[in-house]
Formats: C-alpha cells, structure tokens, sequence
C-alpha cells in the first residue's frame, strides 16, 4: 500500500489526525562538545498533552586519557521549569574507543536516561520548549565527544 493512500475511515481523517501531530522537538549541536549551551529554544507546543521521554544521543564519545573526565547532561524546560527529575546523561569512560552513545537504551555504562517529574510535564498551546546541554571536562580529553543531539517527545491529551 502506498504512504497516503486510503483506504481512510472518513473524507476528513488526515485533518483530524494532523490536529492532534505532536512531533518531536529536537536540539542538534554540530561538531566538537566542548562548552554547555545554555536554555536553547526548541520550539513552541501546538497542541496540548504532556512531555512522554527525553533522550539524547551523541555521534563520537570522548576519548579519555587516565585521570580524565567527560560528561554531557541534558535538561529540558517548559516555559523555563525543568520537567525532569533526573537528567540525562553520557559519561565517557577511560580506556573506551570512541563510539555512538545514546540515553534511549539503558544498560550502557556511563549512561543515565532521564527521569520525567510528573508534575511538571503537561504542556499547554504557546508553551516554549528549551533545553540546556551542560558539559563537564575535568581536563581536556584526547578527542572531544561530538555530535549531539537531544530529543523531546509528546504524548497529545
């Protein structure tokens, strides 16, 4: 069958179903990780519901010498409140080669997935979405994690 094609239960079902899309907001930052980015905007919700998961993923992790550190957190606002309990988290870890990590699948070490604070995920029309990437070097690591991005899912009311 082809994307788009019926058959639909009633001539109007992709206008209904378009009403109640919540697509993802994404933060992507390109190249090396070396500094926190600070409550970037994500855009702007335009249907009400409630904030479902919270995941980020990064393309290359650091490469650490002995003693080094690296760790790259996520925390997402709605209208400047942070909806999570516990942030999201990658750590490299010494003696790892590079590699993608991501905070959508547990069971990685120097991975911590998001937990949501329950009172703090609905989302209303006209809420802004933002969100802050902190990175945390103990020292300068042999090659800096790169490739970012961190992903904000919705559920619709």
């Amino acid at each position: 069958m082809k994307a788009r094609h019926g058959p639909f239960g009633a001539p109007g079902d992709r206008q209904r179903w378009a009403a109640n899309a919540m697509p993802p907001m994404m933060l992507s930052i390109s190249g090396e990780l070396t500094k926190t980015v600070y409550e970037s905007p994500l855009g702007m919700v335009i249907n009400g519901g409630r904030v479902s998961d919270i995941f980020m993923s990064i393309e290359k992790s650091a490469v650490l010498g002995a003693g080094d550190g690296c760790s790259i957190s996520g925390e997402v606002f709605v209208n400047g409140v942070s909806c999570l309990a516990t942030r999201c988290s990658i750590s490299a870890i010494s003696g790892e080669s590079t590699q993608h990590k991501t905070t959508a699948i547990g069971g990685d070490t120097g991975i911590v997935q998001a937990v949501l604070d329950a009172d703090a995920v609905d989302v209303s029309v006209g809420d802004i979405i933002s969100a802050t990437v902190t990175v945390n070097l103990t020292s300068s690591p042999d090659s800096q994690a790169q490739r970012l991005v961190l992903a904000v899912m919705f559920e619709p009311d």
